[in-house]
């Protein structure tokens, strides 16, 4: 009876080593699955970072540019009404002459 409950005994251990050889196995094989998913996680949080930089240069950018551009245009509008003043005041200082250099060119065309 004695030697039935041992032999008993060594069954259940080799099936639950057998079992807990099997759970080890399991467990490695989620260990390593989830070491993967960590790692494209990480790959990832990796490439949303590398598309949040690039988006915040060309933002950067683009601010850059939008400045240069109203600066410019500015400078350009300055340089512009500067010069038409300079042309009506040229007008108001020679402008008999230039009505008669016109009438003079008129009769050369003519």
């Amino acid at each position: 009876n004695i030697r039935a409950l041992i032999e008993q005994l060594n069954e259940d251990k080799n099936r639950l080593a057998g079992e807990l050889s099997i759970l080890r196995s399991e467990s490695k094989e989620l260990g390593d699955r989830l070491k993967e998913k960590e790692i494209n996680v990480v790959e990832l949080q990796s490439k949303q970072n590398d598309v949040e930089r690039v988006l915040y240069e060309k933002d950067a950018s683009y601010k850059v540019l939008e400045m240069q551009y109203n600066y410019l245009s500015t400078v350009v509008i300055n340089d512009l009404d500067l010069e038409i003043k300079r042309f009506y005041r040229l007008i108001e200082i020679y402008g008999g002459k230039i009505d008669d250099m016109t009438d003079g060119f008129n009769d050369l065309r003519l």
